[in-house]
């Protein structure tokens, strides 16, 4: 970036600040738009979102999940590949909370992985999506432009 004021100083990340006499004024880069189904993937590592253990962090976890993931269903469709591992895989089965928010997610165009490992640890089949083993699953993260994992 380009000094454009005379007295700023530019960071590495490319943020110029330039002195007024009573505040500062920044100039931040803007960041790249992400592209509609281009390059993030999620990992969802656990059916519950968040940590702790008894019933109440089961409970809440179970909800802020479902939150989660219905919110996706409401954004622009950023997310290329949805990653279950563990218990999450539960998630994707019969008699899910979430299964119709899984499905309204592939539908929008995301592919929903289920890891085969956790599949036979289980021992249940996703209704949603479909099931992948360890190594495919590290070369679509590992694709990505971004991973988040929750």
């Amino acid at each position: 970036m380009e000094r454009t004021k005379p007295g700023a100083e530019e960071s590495t990340s490319g943020m110029a600040v330039e002195p007024k006499p009573e505040h500062y004024y920044l100039e931040l880069p803007k960041m790249e738009a992400l592209e509609e189904g281009v390059g993030v993937a999620i990992l969802v590592r656990g059916q519950y979102l968040g940590d702790g253990s008894g019933e109440a962090a089961r409970e809440i976890g179970s909800r802020l999940m479902g939150m989660f993931l219905a919110s996706l269903c409401e954004m622009p469709p950023v997310v290329k590949t949805l990653v279950l591992v563990n218990d999450a895989i539960l998630l994707a089965c019969e008699q899910s909370p979430v299964l119709n928010v899984l499905e309204t997610i592939e539908k929008q165009g995301t592919e929903v992985v289920c890891c085969s490992t956790s599949c036979n640890y289980f021992r249940r089949e996703p209704v949603v999506g479909s099931r992948a083993g360890m190594f495919h699953i590290v070369e679509m993260l590992l694709a990505a432009r971004k991973v988040i994992t929750v």
